[in-house]
């Protein structure tokens, strides 16, 4: 969750939210991007738990690419730009 947050450059102003949960050792991570008109964009991804600030990367970054980045810029949070490691 924290790596999600971090690569959208997120805070609690943000229109954002990760969702993390365990289960048998496999990590299940939804993300969200919402505007304040109503559009939300969502994107999921599952992986082993020691894996998982790539898993919060990969969403943040499957959400930007998916029309989130506009969305965080109409809300006025700055989007930081990729970087080559998870966080």
């Amino acid at each position: 969750e924290r790596a999600f947050l971090a690569r959208l450059g997120a805070g609690c102003a943000a229109p954002s939210a990760p969702r993390a949960r365990l289960e048998r050792g496999t990590l299940h991570l939804e993300g969200l991007i919402g505007s304040e008109s109503g559009a939300v964009i969502r994107a999921a991804r599952t992986g082993r738990e020691q894996d998982a600030a790539a898993l919060g990367v990969a969403v943040a970054e499957t959400l930007l690419a998916s029309g989130g980045e506009e969305l965080l810029r109409a809300a006025g949070t700055r989007v930081p730009a990729a970087t080559t490691e998870a966080e």
